[in-house]
């Protein structure tokens, strides 16, 4: 039998994404590995080394606490946030795409005005913004900038922001918001009610991390980027167990992708000055899972194939069949991370019906087949 292994995990107090992380550290070990764990973000040091951890899992905010953990001479893996603070093997999530995806997300919606409502120079803040305003000036459309200064990023019942008010009253319409966390995001909600402003009719709201408490706490619900927590955990344990083993991992950060956007009310618009295409558009998200074609929408909305098409190509730069199979291979990828259905029942479920017509269509938008897909995001 394997020697038991004491860990202990090391990690902030109202993250809501380590919920998550500790299932994944959880997979990983069961029921093979026989680790012992100490998990508290109420933890301090000296009952780390009183517990007297062979290895451990943390998240080191600042240099005091890499010191610390370096002194214990044990193998660390760091799920950390600040890019500068990668002193041990590291996984994180990849928040320049993160905010990449708010910007597509956005930008396919028709939106050609956005702005990003961040607090602070915490670098995976800086990082989504990074992203989310490169992709939408690659795009043509500026990016305007609120950063709230003193409100309480992990926060779940932040007070109301006067400067987030303000900025939200000058925000002509239709503008779409790119909050960079949920708390933030709950925050330009409430202060949309405060002021009157109409969601998503006026200002689309859009955040990241989707903690389901906080996007449901105000109404419209919250849109959010869905990261992948359970995967970050999984291979946080997968390196440890690896480092234990007496394998040298490099310092370089194993950075992992966001998985979707989870939509709720608060961005349930088309920001596209055509009733028709916006009609389309909605029709095929919700009708994108049952063996619906270009002539389904077409016939939906009693308007000439031609005329539509033509109003695709010209306000979206695709076809409809194009945005029938990008909204199937978004509703494959949800169920690929979130069950365990075979691929053929994930080819019927997302629309395809056929699954070599499936396997085929998802390769050729994303490169890779399903189950690779499937592996490297829930391994």
């Amino acid at each position: 039998m394997a020697e038991t292994k004491r860990i202990a995990i090391y990690h902030p107090p109202g993250i809501a994404i380590w919920d998550a992380i500790l299932q994944g550290v959880f997979q990983f070990v069961r029921p093979d590995l026989p680790w012992l764990f100490a998990t508290s973000h109420e933890m301090n040091r000296s009952q780390i080394e009183q517990f007297r951890p062979d290895g451990i899992i943390a998240q080191c905010s600042n240099p005091d606490e890499v010191a610390f953990f370096r002194k214990l001479g044990i193998p660390v893996v760091n799920v950390a946030r600040e890019a500068a603070e990668i002193s041990f093997p590291s996984v994180q999530i990849d928040d320049v795409a993160v905010g990449e995806m708010a910007a597509y997300y956005f930008i396919g919606r028709g939106f050609q005005k956005l702005a990003c409502v961040t607090a602070g120079n915490r670098d995976f803040l800086v990082a989504r913004l990074e992203g989310f305003r490169s992709v939408s000036l690659n795009n043509g459309v500026a990016v305007e900038v609120l950063e709230v200064e003193d409100l309480p990023k992990e926060h779940l019942f932040a007070p109301p922001n006067a400067g987030l008010i303000r900025w939200l009253a000058m925000v002509s319409a239709p503008t779409g918001v790119f909050a960079a966390t949920d708390a933030l995001g709950l925050a330009t909600l409430t202060a949309c009610r405060l002021q009157g402003i109409q969601v998503p009719e006026t200002i689309a709201v859009l955040a990241a991390s989707n903690n389901e408490l906080l996007c449901n706490l105000e109404y419209p619900a919250l849109s959010s980027v869905r990261l992948p927590g359970e995967k970050l955990g999984f291979e946080a344990a997968r390196m440890l167990h690896q480092m234990l083993g007496g394998k040298e991992l490099p310092r370089e950060a194993l950075r992992l992708p966001p998985i979707e956007v989870v939509n709720r009310l608060s961005t349930d618009i088309y920001c596209i000055e055509d009733a028709s295409v916006c009609e389309a558009l909605k029709f095929i998200r919700e009708n994108c899972q049952t063996p619906i074609n270009v002539g389904s929408v077409v016939q939906a909305l009693e308007i000439s194939r031609s005329s539509l098409e033509r109003k695709f190509k010209t306000l979206l730069g695709r076809s409809i069949l194009d945005e029938i199979v990008a909204q199937r291979i978004n509703a494959a990828k949800n169920l690929l991370v979130t069950s365990n259905k075979p691929l053929y029942e994930v080819a019927e479920m997302s629309g395809f019906g056929n699954p070599r017509q499936f396997a085929a269509t998802f390769r050729k938008a994303t490169g890779e087949k399903p189950s690779s897909f499937r592996e490297r995001m829930t391994e």
